[in-house]
């Protein structure tokens, strides 16, 4: 008996809805099955949704070896509905409208074939002009037909440019529609971005950013080398790439998923995109640390101006509220075939974290007097000296006068025989994983020239100064018009930090006053 027709779309609407492809719809539930485009080969030197400075890559890449003159065939029947040519961007460029209603795009291309060739020459002739548009009215093609050559015309080498559209024009990821397509290596990963996303957040007692390495174990598994130790509220981000079988090309990934204690926090993929948003590339990724360092983060976080179309699978945005409980993270990384990269590590509140520190207590007898909170893994202490002449002289003899335990490290008493009476600083360098070196100023009447440094972090503005040298500086005063504040400094290897709110930047002048004892 023939199922009543309101049953099967309830029913395939239920199917759609299970395999959380909520924002496909416009894709078939089996996605059709394309000819290649073209015979150079089926390894790709770029991937969909790849970061392009102001723009995604809309396409794959398909490598012809550097070389020009490969066949590009109609991926499936159809008509011909539009050719450009121009010495710019795409070159010489055919979009095939398919019979599905979708559309190919195959851009670079050397020449198009005989007809379409001598066609675009004879308009060429008649505008006197080199960069021409055309729009045929009736160019049907068969499935398999030789529409035209690859080749290098408007930027880049020589390569393939391949897209496919929907039918309102949107790019999909073309892999949907090749599942004979080969890859079976993992995405590589790099390292871990940890950033406050407000004021009141830090990482490991700092305002800015960190970046955490990972150990690579067996089975595509990464370990972070250290704890991470947060206050506030966070977001993750990952760095590194991948690649496919047999080439050296590095790719985007396609999936990122972040899992808190074994539950679902965050997921993306690279399905499809909008060209009319496809200038909030540089959201998805940490932008002020692209531009800082040229390194690219890929966010495990939705910012609420990301309006972009990848995040239908997360369950929520993805930021991280440190609570006074530890917690264990996993990050898993894909790419198109399911190849899988994971990141496991774990997050610890800051208000339990041992933060090292130096203290000067006394000078006598040629002395310094020094109270030390240092973690556990130290190997190696170095003191050195430096007076007017601005040469640090290494110290030849110090004593441990004292020492404690506590669970994450170490408390002790230092005598340390300076190495004259004018020294004015004192370094203690440290050889643990941190590598951190501390200072104290030895001289009442020494003031290090201190500079500022402004840095914007996307939520807030960062002030670091440096150096900054002992415990002498309590407090920062912020004060503009009615605004008037003093702010506690993060310190953290020579440099106090404050983090500044947006909005405190309104008026015209904006002052900072450092305050001591």
């Amino acid at each position: 008996m023939r199922k009543p027709r309101i049953l099967q779309i309830v029913k395939r609407h239920a199917i759609i809805s299970y395999a959380g492809f909520l924002l496909l719809l416009s894709l078939p539930l089996h996605a059709q099955k394309y000819l290649w485009p073209t015979n150079a080969s089926k390894h790709l030197s770029s991937s969909f949704c790849e970061y392009r400075p102001g723009h995604y890559h809309s396409a794959i890449d398909i490598k012809t070896w550097n070389r020009e003159g490969y066949p590009i065939y109609a991926v499936e029947k159809g008509r011909i509905v539009r050719i450009r040519v121009s010495p710019f961007g795409y070159g010489k460029v055919l979009y095939l409208l398919l019979s599905d209603g979708r559309t190919a795009v195959y851009a670079h291309l050397q020449k198009f074939n005989k007809k379409l060739e001598q066609a675009v020459q004879r308009m060429q002739i008649k505008q006197e002009r080199y960069s021409i548009q055309w729009y045929p009215r009736n160019w049907p093609v068969k499935k398999g037909e030789v529409l035209g050559y690859t080749g290098q015309t408007g930027i880049g080498v020589p390569h393939l440019h391949f897209e496919i559209r929907d039918e309102k024009g949107r790019p999909l990821q073309p892999l949907t529609f090749y599942p004979e397509y080969q890859d079976d290596v993992k995405p590589t990963l790099q390292s871990l971005l940890v950033i406050p996303q407000n004021t009141a957040s830090s990482v490991n007692n700092s305002y800015r950013p960190q970046a955490f390495s990972m150990h690579k174990k067996k089975n595509g598994k990464y370990i972070l080398k250290q704890t991470i130790r947060a206050r506030g509220t966070f977001g993750l981000a990952i760095r590194g790439f991948d690649r496919s079988n047999d080439v050296s090309n590095k790719l985007a990934f396609y999936r990122l998923k972040l899992f808190i204690n074994d539950s679902l926090h965050f997921a993306m993929r690279y399905d499809t995109l909008d060209f009319a948003l496809t200038n909030q590339v540089d959201v998805d990724i940490h932008y002020p640390t692209r531009r800082t360092s040229g390194k690219r983060y890929n966010k495990l976080y939705i910012d609420s101006f990301n309006t972009l179309p990848f995040y239908g699978e997360s369950p929520g945005n993805g930021l991280i509220r440190i609570t006074d409980k530890p917690f264990h993270f996993r990050i898993e990384v894909s790419d198109y075939r399911g190849n899988t990269s994971i990141v496991l590590g774990k997050i610890e509140t800051d208000d339990s974290a041992f933060i090292p520190a130096l203290k000067l207590i006394n000078i006598s007898d040629s002395s310094a007097y020094l109270q030390l909170r240092l973690p556990k893994d130290i190997k190696e202490m170095r003191f050195s000296t430096q007076n007017d002449s601005g040469i640090w002289q290494p110290v030849r003899f110090f004593d441990l006068l004292g020492r404690s335990s506590e669970e994450s490290g170490e408390n002790m008493l230092i005598k340390v025989r300076l190495n004259s009476p004018v020294d004015r600083v004192l370094r203690l360098d440290t050889d643990n994983a941190q590598k951190e070196t501390f200072y104290a100023v030895l001289s009442e009447n020494y003031r290090p020239k201190i500079n500022m440094e402004l840095s914007y972090q996307e939520k807030y503005i960062l002030a670091r100064f440096q150096p900054f040298m002992g415990e002498s500086l309590r407090n920062v005063r912020i004060f503009s018009g009615r605004l008037d504040t003093l702010l506690t400094p993060l310190v953290h290897n020579r440099i106090a930090e404050v983090a500044l709110c947006p909005r405190w930047f309104e008026s015209d002048t904006l002052r900072i006053q450092l305050l001591n004892n």
